[in-house]
């Protein structure tokens, strides 16, 4: 656990960002192809509804007397028209503007057809539940298919937020159906759309029937972070020794790290309150049940100790007793007993506190970095774990350049969340200049309800494929003997604080 790893070089990780990005805009380029597809799929099936139209009238014209007798004259005439047309190209040059002129007018009804299927949408929004027709929405969404502007009319829907839920998913649910029969690109192009705005719980029986490769990636859709979290906590309430809540008490976490050999903060073994606080320097005071660093103090000298919540600087243990009783008297901390562990510094000598790294490990699979810079302000930095920087829609305001993770760093938090039989864990490392050092395993994220879809679609995702997986492992018989002799002894054995 000592070895020195081989940063990710600054020009490596913008070579990633490039790639990514790449990457990003081909799917977006495929994405637009598909819907100019579909809407020459619509013109072609238009011209072959008036081909046949065209062919049947020409075939009434072609048997009657009058066509027999004037086929001469309509050989003539035509000759005539382009010999008149040959020598007058002033009359050409017109025609050409008129053609032009015609296509502009083509795409301008485009955009009226548009707008009047928005128009349509919106009245049909204001009906009320009792007055509401859902024949109206699907001949509209029909309509649309015919004129090959399906996909912003669905765009329209998902993004229209006067529709009611009832309309809403009847709506998506008669767009996927539209698309049942049709070839597999446009069949994803419009399934994707759907599985992504549709609950899952909502998603009819006949998307999930089709089941050979072709068509499997839109299912991608399905996945959602904040629903596995919540049938997590679920679950966890019929199981009380889970690993998600033993491993929540941080020191029997400490303890299993221990006997794992990894390196984290010392810690003293007793419970102090506010006034018994020992005045120590270099330590970090702690309430002992807390979250979003609330009662949280780094001491870096007696008269230069560091709020973390509130971000300012307390000058002297007076303004610490008595910032810490205002935690207990405001309820930001639930009970006056507090705990002391060691200060991990970015480096050595300084009053700067190390970074935090905290990696979203889905058994043995990191799928999401975060890194925290906590003074002078507090700043977030989201990762993927290539090394690019991403938006996730949380803490949008607050966002940062940060300095990253090196691969090492990744593999550390990826074998831990392998021995650890949970398909999800948030494993927490503080990062100075030369070592990684555990802090701690938080099975269930602060405020994960914040991530945008995207986000919450990718990661949810990834907790199904752990889930699949380990419970592949746990058929196939594996025994998880690390986690097990924590589990035999974490009451057993005394915890050993260093």
């Amino acid at each position: 656990m000592n070895t020195n790893p081989k940063e990710t070089s600054y020009y490596e990780m913008s070579q990633i960002e490039s790639l990514s990005g790449e990457i990003d805009k081909e799917e977006e380029r495929e994405r637009k192809l598909l819907q100019i597809l579909l809407k020459k799929d619509a013109e072609k099936k238009n011209l072959l509804r008036d081909n046949k139209r065209l062919e049947k009238e020409c075939k009434k014209i072609r048997s009657t007397k009058i066509w027999q007798t004037s086929k001469h004259l309509n050989k003539i005439s035509w000759l005539v028209s382009f010999l008149r047309d040959s020598i007058n190209p002033v009359k050409k040059g017109i025609n050409d503007e008129l053609h032009q002129e015609n296509n502009y007018l083509k795409g301008q009804v485009e955009v009226l057809k548009q707008e009047a299927n928005r128009k349509k949408l919106l009245e049909i929004s204001d009906v009320d539940d009792e007055g509401y027709n859902r024949e109206s929405i699907f001949m509209l969404l029909k309509e649309a298919k015919d004129d090959g502007n399906f996909i912003e009319l669905l765009d329209s829907i998902i993004d229209d937020k006067q529709l009611n839920q009832k309309k809403y998913i009847e709506s998506l649910k008669y767009a996927a159906k539209l698309f049942k029969n049709e070839r597999v690109e446009l069949k994803n192009l419009v399934y994707s759309r759907v599985l992504s705005a549709l609950p899952t719980e909502e998603i009819p029986e006949f998307i999930f029937r089709t089941q050979d490769n072709d068509v499997f990636f839109p299912f991608k859709e399905v996945g959602s972070f904040k629903t596995s979290m919540a049938l997590q906590t679920r679950r966890i309430q019929f199981i009380q020794d889970s690993p998600q809540s033993i491993l929540d008490d941080k020191r029997i976490a400490y303890s299993w790290v221990d006997f794992l050999g990894l390196r984290r903060p010392s810690v003293q073994d007793k419970t102090f309150t506010y006034l018994t606080i020992p005045r120590d320097t270099g330590v970090v005071i702690k309430p002992v049940k807390g979250s979003g660093s609330r009662g949280v103090y780094l001491v870096f000298e007696k008269d230069y100790i560091q709020d973390v919540r509130r971000g300012r600087i307390l000058h002297g243990w007076e303004a610490l007793t008595v910032s810490m009783l205002n935690d207990i008297e405001t309820s930001w901390v639930e009970n006056d007993e507090w705990m002391i562990e060691e200060l991990i510094l970015e480096q050595t000598q300084t009053f700067t506190p190390a970074k935090d790294l905290k990696f979203y490990c889905f058994y043995g699979k990191v799928a999401l970095i975060l890194e925290i810079q906590r003074f002078p302000t507090l700043n977030y930095c989201w990762w993927k774990p290539d090394g690019t920087r991403i938006s996730t829609g949380k803490y949008e305001n607050d966002l940062f350049k940060g300095s990253g993770f090196s691969e090492y760093d990744k593999e550390i938090a990826a074998s831990l969340s392998s021995e650890i039989p949970a398909p999800f864990m948030r494993i927490d490392f503080l990062k100075t200049n030369n070592e990684l050092v555990f802090g701690e395993f938080t099975p269930k994220p602060g405020n994960y309800d914040e991530f945008n879809s995207e986000i919450d679609t990718l990661l949810g995702n990834y907790y199904l494929d752990a889930e699949s997986r380990l419970s592949a492992d746990l058929i196939n018989g594996k025994q998880f003997i690390q986690y097990q002799y924590l589990q035999k002894n974490r009451y057993n054995e005394k915890i050993s604080f260093r």
